[in-house]
């Protein structure tokens, strides 16, 4: 099944985007191909293959182990304040961004 531009326009309508006739085209070709891939994916046999539960099995590129996660003492307000440069009522003041 190939993507076509009327596919690519009404996901653009779902989206609240709009594209040229260009863009659709080009957009139908990755979307095409994004599909692609994922049917490859689907293909693969993954019987006895265990279900993830985290991105890694918690080792570093060293192989060696992370740290564990252990809760420190929080520093309060007056603290993390002290090497700011300028502050205002238990806020940091910076340089206005937007003008």
């Amino acid at each position: 099944m190939a993507v076509s531009r009327d596919d690519v326009r009404h996901t653009a309508r779902l989206a609240r985007l709009s594209f040229t006739a260009a863009e659709e085209e080009a957009i139908a070709h990755d979307m095409e191909r994004i599909l692609d891939y994922m049917r490859t994916l689907q293909a693969v046999d993954t019987a006895g293959v265990a279900p993830l539960t985290h991105v890694h099995d918690g080792r570093t590129a060293d192989d060696e182990a992370t740290r564990e996660d252990v809760a420190t003492p929080r520093i309060d307000r007056a603290e993390a304040l002290a090497p700011a440069p300028d502050t205002d009522d238990g806020y940091v003041r910076t340089p206005a961004a937007i003008e």
